[in-house]
């Protein structure tokens, strides 16, 4: 007869999970507010767009950058007309504030 024993492995010890329930964002910023024909549109933060909606579309597509940050207040905006430099200084100013990526800027993610 041998005296070998036999040992059972013991479990693993169980990690702990990573709660995305639990956690908060660092550093928001208030909704940019613009006025144009005289009513203001919020562009919230891109940021807190879903993950889904913000990697189905080039950050370079002003248009649908726009639709989808305005929601409702789209068609209301674009009723408005105004001419392509206006709009060109409104994205700059949107992400110069929520700290995007701009025209010749790498597509990395953006800080706040």
């Amino acid at each position: 007869m041998s005296n070998t024993r036999t040992t059972r492995p013991r479990p693993a010890p169980k990690k702990k999970a990573f709660d995305l329930d639990a956690l908060e964002r660092e550093g928001t910023k208030d909704p940019f507010v613009v006025r144009a024909g005289g009513r203001e549109f919020t562009f919230p933060d891109p940021m807190e767009m879903d993950y889904q909606q913000a990697i189905s579309f080039d950050p370079r597509d002003v248009d649908r950058l726009i639709r989808a940050l305005l929601g409702e207040d789209y068609e209301a905006f674009v009723a408005v007309g105004m001419p392509v430099w206006k709009v060109a200084k409104l994205v700059e100013v949107l992400q110069e504030y929520y700290g995007l990526p701009q025209e010749g800027e790498d597509d990395a993610s953006p800080t706040s």
